[in-house]
């Protein structure tokens, strides 16, 4: 038969137990509430304030990649100074290097802790199964701290060292996520800029330029004028200086071309020497303007004076007609540019008109 005081241990014993299930209770419910690390801590310090009567609990964080101990939350509203988070960061630092709880009852051979205030002290790691998170420490407790009180904050520690691992391991995914994502992007983007341009001149390439004419026949908003335009005599000149002449002279027109139009003007290398260019929101004579300081400039490419190599081109434009078709606007361009080379190359079709003194 159990005496007396048997029966009240057994009572203090369970009462102390269904505090501990109640506050790891409350614990795991704040599990998964929030993936921000200061609120889950601060959540965290409300429980074991709310099951041991103390007057401070510092949370701090251990980042391995730098090797340091942070402090990241407090219940403590008033700043603290450097010399008073150093004491605390070193207990900390003590914590997790040896793995195991420090206890400090009666600080009186602890000068500067009783500096602060603080009468006994509990510091606690974070143990996970690969090392320590951090670790919580709770200081000033009314009377001193006990065995149930290591127990009780034991068992709020190993919960929270779970749920924080959770977080930084969720946090690190979703970093690699965001890095894979990133490189996929640039991969998508470098691909797809690959997919509308021209591998010689590094202008955008026939493709693109009849998806783009396609785009703009549907906007039945949108005024556009087409600039084609080819070589001169670019076999001869093939013949003449090699293929890798060629080439460069092909890019040459390129850079050229491009130098003179605006940033939504779509130049296209058309096939083989040929080019086209497709000016929005442009209208017929502003287009052969165009075209003729693209004339002059290919005209004025290389140097006369270090050799005989003169190069032209001919030009076509043609401005879109509401309901006109791809096809018949791409001839229209076209056969101008035809035009321009059967009445002898190196001009625009067709011409600037002059206008006389009263228009």
């Amino acid at each position: 038969m159990t005496s007396k005081k048997d029966r009240k241990q057994i009572i203090r014993t369970l009462i102390h137990r269904n505090k501990e299930l109640n506050a790891l209770r409350e614990i795991n419910f704040i599990r998964g509430s929030t993936d921000n690390l200061e609120i889950l801590l601060s959540k965290i310090i409300r429980v074991i304030l709310k099951y041991v009567k103390i007057k401070g609990v510092f949370a701090l964080i251990y980042r391995p990649k730098i090797k340091k101990l942070e402090l990241k939350a407090t219940n403590l509203t008033q700043d603290l100074n450097e010399e008073f988070s150093n004491v605390i960061t070193r207990i900390g630092y003590d914590t997790i290097q040896n793995y195991s709880p420090i206890i400090i009852n009666r600080t009186r051979k602890h000068p500067t802790l009783r500096k602060y205030g603080i009468k006994n002290l509990i510091s606690l790691p974070l143990m996970v199964y690969d090392g320590t998170v951090g670790c919580f420490i709770t200081v000033n407790k009314n009377s001193v701290f006990t065995k149930q009180d290591l127990n009780l904050l034991t068992g709020i520690a190993s919960q929270s060292a779970s749920m924080l691992k959770e977080i930084k391991l969720t946090r690190n995914l979703e970093e690699k996520d965001k890095k894979v994502s990133h490189l996929y992007k640039l991969l998508y983007r470098k691909e797809g800029i690959k997919a509308i341009t021209d591998p010689l001149t590094n202008i955008y390439n026939k493709g693109h330029f009849v998806e783009t004419l396609e785009q703009y026949i549907k906007d039945k908003n949108m005024k556009f004028s087409l600039i084609l335009f080819d070589v001169d005599f670019f076999k001869n000149y093939n013949d003449s200086f090699g293929h890798q002449a060629g080439d460069k002279l092909l890019k040459d027109v390129a850079v050229t071309v491009v130098r003179e139009t605006r940033e939504q003007d779509k130049v296209c290398r058309y096939g083989g020497e040929e080019f086209a260019v497709l000016l929005p929101d442009t209208e017929l004579e502003e287009a052969i303007i165009l075209a003729e300081r693209m004339r002059q400039s290919i005209e004025n490419l290389y140097n006369l004076n270090k050799g005989n190599r003169i190069i032209t081109a001919s030009f076509g434009v043609a401005q879109y007609e509401l309901g006109e078709s791809k096809e018949n606007f791409v001839n229209k361009a076209d056969k101008l540019l035809y035009k321009s080379k059967t009445l002898g190359r190196n001009r625009v079709m067709p011409p600037i008109k002059v206008r006389g003194f009263f228009g």
